[in-house]
């Protein structure tokens, strides 16, 4: 199939994996940068109940929240392959509830969390970022809502677990992006490699064949 196709056909290629690439570069940059800032100046402790109030959020949209009124930890069928979850609520009136979510087999971590919490509950400190809703946010809400009606017309914020050393949870987000910048250069780098060697190829053939009508 590669040797069909003309060497035209893989500088398309090349420029839109290309095009990507600058993309995932301008991405990584502007993280690295952020990863920067975010590391020397750390997101003041508040209460969970003013997070959504907050009046900016620190690069990640970082943020570190105690007093927990309660917590869930499980996992949520989402119709594919399913989520863990640890979702925590406020003391506020009324309550706002910060879902995070990994993959099912991560459901330890949350329940170790879970743990620490019981354990230290008015002074144990929960660090995430915020997220845009992913696809299985409503299966969330609905799964929980069988424990507690009111959630669906609750503040249901959705975050990503920052586990551990914090600046080895931050600088692994930043590694995600790294990955996604070395792939996409050395896909375009390939299909340049492989352009070349089909032009060259295509004008050594239309050389012998103008050669040969000029006989």
């Amino acid at each position: 199939m590669i040797r069909l196709l003309p060497w035209w056909v893989f500088l398309l290629f090349a420029l839109f994996f290309g095009s990507i690439a600058v993309s995932f570069t301008q991405d990584y940059l502007a993280d690295s940068s952020a990863l920067d800032e975010a590391l020397a100046s750390p997101p003041d402790t508040i209460l969970l109940s003013e997070l959504p109030d907050a009046p900016d959020h620190p690069p990640f949209s970082e943020f570190a929240v105690r007093d927990f009124a309660g917590y869930y930890v499980g996992v949520v069928d989402t119709g594919r392959s399913g989520r863990s979850f640890l979702v925590i609520e406020s003391f506020s009136e009324p309550p706002i509830f910060v879902a995070f979510t990994a993959a099912t087999f991560q459901e330890d971590r949350f329940e170790e969390e879970a743990a620490l919490m019981e354990q230290d509950w008015e002074n144990r400190v929960v660090r995430g970022v915020l997220t845009n809703s992913p696809s299985y946010r409503a299966d969330l809400i609905e799964f929980l809502s069988e424990q507690d009606a009111s959630i669906p017309q609750r503040t249901f914020l959705m975050a990503e677990f920052l586990e551990g050393d914090r600046e080895e949870a931050l600088a692994e987000m930043v590694s995600d992006d790294r990955i996604a910048v070395i792939a996409t250069w050395a896909i375009t780098a390939l299909l340049v490699l492989v352009t070349v060697l089909k032009f060259r190829g295509w004008r050594k053939r239309r050389a012998a064949k103008q050669a040969s009508t000029d006989v």
